[in-house]
This record gives C-alpha cells, structure tokens and sequence, in this order.
C-alpha cells in the first residue's frame, strides 16, 4: 500500500486490514534507503495475506480507504515487487556510485542499463537475475516493466555495474532463451532511462 501517513506503524496497518486476519509481523514499513530521509518511512508498505483470493477482497475493500487524514491506495504486488521491497532502488544505488565516483547518474544509466525484451510473462527478478550469472546482477538489480493494466510485459531493465560489463552481457547473451523464448538486449532509450531513474 502507498500514501501512508509517515508516523504510521504496524498497529496501524493492521487495525487499517482488520476483518482479515493480518498481524504486525504480516506488515513490513517501507524506508528510504538513502538520501536525506535515509532510514526514515518512505510512506509505503508491504502486507502479507494468507491467498491470493484474501489479497484480491482486502484490495476492493480498502484502496482509497483513510488513515488519518490521507487516502491509501492498495494495490497487489508482484513477486519481483517483494523481493525488492527496502532493497535501495535502482537509482538510489546509482547515487551512491555517483557521489563516489562523480559521474553522472543519467549517463550511467545510459551505458551500464540494459532492456531486456521477450521474456516469460512469468519472470521474475530472480529469474533474470540468473540468465545474468555472471555478471553481478541480482533480484534487486532488475527492474520488470509492466503494462497500463498492471500485467507484465514481457521487458525488463537490468542495471549492471559498468558499461564494459553490460556490453560483454548483450554480446554473450543476446538471443539466447528463458526456457522456452528467445531474449533480445538492447541498450535503453530515453524513456527507459527516465524510468530506471524514477524507479
């Protein structure tokens, strides 16, 4: 769920879910993972329901639903959401290697960012983490795209750690499959790096 009040705690989220059997230790704060609010809530958080049928009926009853004075939007998570969850994002990893290093952020990510495109509609982060062995990639490296309507898209942005090792990944593994289909890689465009910077 986003839009939570910064002071909310577990107790609140679960009085927010009552009527569906959600405990504090089903309820993980989400923080800032760097910046000047490092540490502190970033106004989200991640809810654990028994089924996936519980997590569908706590979603048409409580999206938009109040706390306080804000209104909560609830949504359903992927798995690769739930990996990444307080992991620091992509783009927060990036900052840290831009403060290092003094380079600029958006030109990392045009060189050391690659598009993943036909994957599984099933992937997961850790499914392209691992298509990417070797190359010092992990789940909370991948970013997998959706589409308007929530759905997967077949795409991924996977953030490796320079530019020579992310053309060494495109030219070993540029039309090799996962499971059943072929991957293409390409560099991203403008649009894929404004989202890897949003994410």
């Amino acid at each position: 769920c986003r839009g939570l009040p910064f002071t909310c705690t577990t107790a609140d989220i679960v009085e927010l879910f009552a009527g569906f059997d959600v405990k504090e230790e089903d309820v993980t704060i989400g923080i800032h993972a760097s910046g000047q609010f490092s540490g502190s809530p970033n106004g989200e958080a991640l809810v654990r329901l028994g089924d996936q049928e519980t997590a569908k009926r706590a979603l048409a009853q409580k999206n938009m639903m109040t706390l306080g004075q804000r209104y909560i939007e609830v949504y359903l998570t992927s798995e690769a959401e739930q990996v990444e969850f307080q992991v620091p994002s992509l783009s927060e990893r990036a900052e840290k290697e831009e403060e290092r290093e003094g380079t600029s952020l958006s030109s990392r990510a045009a060189t050391c960012v690659l598009r993943a495109r036909g994957l599984p509609y099933s992937s997961t982060a850790a499914d392209v983490a691992e298509f990417f062995s070797g190359y010092a990639v992990e789940p909370q490296n991948v970013l997998i795209t959706v589409r308007l309507d929530g759905r997967p898209s077949g795409e991924a942005l996977i953030w490796l750690p320079d530019s020579a090792t992310a053309n060494a990944a495109r030219k070993a593994l540029h039309g090799k499959k996962i499971g059943k289909r072929y991957v293409e890689l390409f560099p991203p465009g403008p649009k894929e790096v404004a989202l890897v910077l949003a994410a």
